[in-house]
């Protein structure tokens, strides 16, 4: 994750507005699926 962070502050100081459309989606991605990871962690934990 902290790669694509880095990556993200490259492209804005590069002005670089698709690649920073782009680390924003895998990041918006990889933030879901680690919700969606604790949630079921979450609901096996209880059963």
């Amino acid at each position: 994750m902290q790669v694509l962070i880095d990556y993200l502050q490259v492209m804005i100081a590069r002005k670089d507005w698709h690649g920073v459309s782009d680390a924003a989606n895998d990041l918006r991605e990889m933030e879901a699926e680690m919700r969606s990871f604790d949630s079921w962690k979450a609901q096996r934990d209880v059963e």
